[in-house]
């Protein structure tokens, strides 16, 4: 059962069967059977996946797509169609569908369609969870992970601290006694260990990330700074 992403299904026909099969896989599907019910499903709820008709009565499911793609260039959309229409097609890439496809679908080629969204949704929010650094390093944000060329930099816990700090203050110098503050749990600060630890951090990532603000703190470079 996907939990993660929601889903809007909406089919101009009385299309049980698939509306049963997509609640099988998802814990959150949203069924309409005319456009302008899929537009107020759309606006309440913000589905991230939209499965959509083309024959769609009241707004057909192209002009659906191109009122959603006003407001949300990140959901993934589907079109199912009875027949290709050029002029049609051209419009759909212009609105960069996940895909745009000839009914019957059968059950197996849906799985597909839906695998590739979730796929594409991935990767778009691994894209913003991850800070461009200099010299080919990235933080991500939600894993708190160093990686430089693709390949991670194992962390300690302290300096792990450290570049979460620093990472969520970019373009800014963060005094060293906030730093020293927000990764050590003594009540005071202690300049000596700080110290280790970023020798240490500095060591391991060759000098080329962490730089040093005489007298105020430390900032870490990010791409194209000089």
């Amino acid at each position: 059962m996907i939990e993660n992403y929601t889903l809007l299904y909406a089919q101009g026909e009385n299309e049980n069967e698939g509306a049963s099969y997509l609640k099988s896989l998802f814990k959150n599907v949203y069924v309409a059977n005319t456009g302008k019910n899929a537009w107020e499903i759309y606006k309440e709820k913000k589905p991230k996946i939209l499965i959509l008709d083309m024959n769609l009565p009241e707004i057909n499911g192209l002009d659906l797509a191109q009122k959603i793609r006003e407001l949300d260039k990140k959901c993934k959309i589907v079109i199912l169609t009875d027949d290709t229409n050029v002029e049609e097609l051209l419009i759909a890439i212009k609105l960069h569908l996940t895909e745009y496809i000839i009914k019957p679908i059968n059950a197996e080629d849906l799985a597909i369609i839906i695998r590739r969204a979730i796929d594409e949704l991935k990767e778009d929010d691994q894209k913003v969870n991850l800070l461009e650094l200099a010299n080919n390093f990235y933080w991500d944000k939600t894993l708190d992970k160093l990686y430089k060329n693709n390949k991670e930099i194992k962390l300690t816990k302290k300096e792990t601290e450290l570049l979460k700090l620093l990472s969520s203050k970019l373009n800014s110098t963060v005094p060293t006694e906030e730093i020293m503050k927000f990764i050590y749990d003594d009540s005071i600060c202690n300049t000596s260990k700080f110290r280790t630890l970023l020798y240490r951090l500095k060591l391991k990532i060759n000098y080329e990330l962490i730089e040093s603000v005489y007298a105020i703190g430390y900032r870490l470079k990010v791409k194209n700074k000089k």
